[in-house]
């Protein structure tokens, strides 16, 4: 098989192409799309292929864009999430989502791969869900998605995100599912105690390798304590906002202080300092504020989850059968 092209929007700092070149080198990021300028610096230190675009995907044109395989993204999630109001598609960006829609109808790509929040399988009674899958069925798409938590995937964050996967009906591939059914190919491995030590040692100020942590939300006062693992990560994490709350350690010398940058980063499976510098469209490099490194990485996908579906669309396509295959990849 031949190297699947990837459109990745609201791309951030690149945890769905991270996640998927880890998978396998046959996945080539051909055009990428992040507003956020600080987003944008971070992707484009890693990647300055000329591949990002910083422009708002309302303006983006189908043909404009190369052509591409897969097109993938998460989509703001705000207006799903049960944190916020949960005002769907009243939030201009619940609205994002048709921009994905506009852009597969006209590309046609053989796969689109999606990550929200769970609360968008069940407002409105599921009905925005079911919105969504009829748009995209009217595409020919067949859409399957599943639920799945970064803790069981090597990190110690408990982060529940609905994946979307919708594939073209021409792919043939025996009638089969694209997600397996429980825990087959290894998806679903809760990391041992020995990881989440490994995850959030970080040498820190007087710590020490063999430190043993405690997550803690610490909220006017209180501590409520996760144990080995952290809730999930959010954009907020450098400010006490929120209700007042903080997502900190307690380390074994009975200090309490906040997860630094590195540590939210391990805990999206990031390699270290993924988000301490970016690339200015001049290419002078810069530093980015903590306060944007949380911002940044709060709004990410965790890369583990993202390698763990890579592996199964090459398996996917492996054994689909479409008319040409040779000449389509």
């Amino acid at each position: 098989m031949n190297d699947l092209k990837v459109c990745e929007l609201f791309c951030g700092i690149g945890g769905f192409r991270y996640g998927l070149e880890k998978a396998s080198n046959q996945f080539q990021t051909v055009f990428a799309n992040e507003l956020d300028k600080w987003a944008a610096s971070i992707y484009r230190h890693h990647w300055n292929d000329g591949s990002l675009c910083e422009e708002d995907i309302r303006n983006v044109q189908a043909q404009d864009l190369p052509d591409f395989d897969i097109l993938c993204g998460g989509f703001p999630c705000q207006p799903f999430s049960s944190a916020g109001k949960r005002s769907e598609f009243k939030d201009p960006r619940g609205t994002l989502i048709y921009e994905i829609i506009r852009l597969a109808k006209e590309k046609q790509p053989k796969m689109l791969l999606l990550e929200n929040v769970p609360g968008l399988l069940n407002i409105q009674k599921g009905q925005t869900f079911q919105t969504i899958l009829e748009e995209l069925g009217n595409l020919g798409y067949i859409c399957e998605w599943k639920v799945f938590n970064s803790k069981f995937f090597g990190v110690p964050q408990s982060r529940r995100r609905v994946f979307i996967v919708a594939y073209l009906t021409t792919l043939k591939h025996g009638g089969g599912t694209f997600f397996p059914i429980g825990n087959s190919n290894n998806m679903g491995a809760k990391p041992s105690r020995g990881q989440v030590c490994g995850t959030l040692t970080t040498g820190y100020g007087n710590s020490h390798g063999d430190d043993t942590y405690l997550i803690v939300n610490y909220q006017f006062g209180k501590m409520r304590i996760y144990a080995d693992t952290s809730p999930t990560l959010t954009t907020r994490l450098g400010t006490a906002g929120g209700k007042g709350t903080m997502l900190t350690t307690y380390t074994a010398d009975k200090r309490l202080r906040k997860l630094t940058p590195l540590e939210c980063e391990r805990l999206q499976s990031f390699p270290d300092h993924w988000t301490k510098h970016g690339l200015t469209t001049t290419g002078k490099q810069i530093e980015i504020s903590n306060t944007q490194r949380y911002k940044t990485v709060g709004n990410a996908v965790t890369t583990s989850v993202i390698a763990e579906i890579g592996q199964l669309i090459l398996n996917f396509f492996e054994n689909s059968h479409i008319p040409n295959l040779a000449h389509q990849f």
